[in-house]
């Protein structure tokens, strides 16, 4: 995603793609991304079951994930990441991470 998305009180379920990277949200280039009231369950990707970060950020961008008030469950990365992975850019993103009032079960990398 490019640019600001909200998504409030979505349901995310049943996602089974083994070779994604993020498997409700992929952030690249800049990105602020808000969850609020979203429910997660049963979530199974290669890397970030919830979220994946990903590609070159411009200078002075951040790559910016906000959760609040969510409830994930059984949200697994096979490879990395069970809730969240920054892949190979872990060292190279400028990367902002808020989890707020949110409930994670079972989530498993």
């Amino acid at each position: 995603s490019k640019g600001q998305a909200v998504l409030d009180d979505c349901l995310f379920e049943d996602i089974d793609m083994p070779g994604a990277e993020g498997g409700v949200v992929r952030l690249e280039e800049a990105a602020d991304v808000r969850l609020r009231g979203c429910t997660v369950r049963r979530v199974s990707v290669a890397s970030g079951g919830l979220a994946f970060f990903a590609g070159a950020v411009p200078k002075g961008a951040v790559l910016s994930l906000d959760v609040e008030g969510c409830t994930i469950n059984e949200v697994r990365g096979t490879a990395s990441g069970g809730a969240v992975s920054f892949g190979r850019f872990a060292r190279e993103v400028p990367a902002a991470v808020r989890l707020s009032g949110s409930t994670l079960r079972n989530v498993s990398s």
